[in-house]
């Protein structure tokens, strides 16, 4: 390949044929516009904010306190590993939120889709005593029904 124009020659035929997958969409990924809008709704609200995919949340709400509940990017949560089998998503490549993460760390707001959490946390009585779903955004992704919010309950003499 001493001269440019042999290395163009020899690879631009194989290069012009590839295609760029770096912009490719799949219905996984319409989770993410979920995600913004509930972005969009939260940014004038207060309080910490659970979920177990940090990323495109984390981004749009800089200011906001994001536990990640995977624990990657928030150590606190990594005592609640592993999660019991029987409050295990039943998607096993999937993780599960440990409903313990939520009891004993009281985020303001959860957020998820309900693959995350079908068996473990939206089985959970307490949950439901302690947290009220404010938002739901349907979608049929990964064998979910949608992404939900929740808000936790002000108890009297308590902020949020």
């Amino acid at each position: 390949f001493g001269e440019r124009g042999d290395l163009k020659a020899t690879f631009w035929p194989v290069i012009k044929d590839l295609r760029s997958y770096t912009f490719a969409w799949n219905d996984g990924q319409d989770r993410l516009l979920l995600y913004k809008r509930a972005a969009e709704y939260l940014k004038d609200k207060r309080g910490s904010l659970a979920t177990w995919e940090p990323g495109l949340l984390g981004y749009a709400l800089p200011e906001r306190k994001i536990i990640d509940l995977g624990g990657l990017l928030s150590e606190e949560t990594l005592q609640f590993y592993p999660v019991p089998n029987g409050q295990r998503t039943r998607m096993a490549a999937w993780g599960s939120i440990p409903p313990e993460s939520i009891k004993q760390l009281k985020p303001d707001w959860v957020i998820f889709l309900d693959s995350f959490a079908d068996n473990g946390l939206l089985s959970e009585n307490q949950f439901f005593e302690n947290y009220d779903l404010v938002r739901f955004w349907p979608a049929r992704i990964w064998s979910s029904k949608g992404v939900y919010l929740f808000k936790k309950l002000t108890v009297q003499g308590e902020g949020s």
